[in-house]
């Protein structure tokens, strides 16, 4: 049981971090920089799925 809560974090922390990771690739790898729009929805993105809880079982 612990290991699951233990990776259960994990994931949530990497799931927290995919959209920034990835504005940061495509701004250095592709010249792509966002817009004041698109880190607003990145912003939106990251805060819904800390804020996300998962359903019971």
């Amino acid at each position: 049981m612990a290991v699951l809560v233990m990776a259960q974090g994990i994931i949530e922390s990497m799931m927290r971090s995919r959209s920034a990771a990835a504005t940061l690739i495509a701004a250095l790898v592709l010249a792509q920089v966002p817009s004041a729009r698109d880190g607003l929805g990145i912003a939106l993105v990251m805060a819904g799925v800390a804020v996300h809880r998962p359903a019971q079982a």
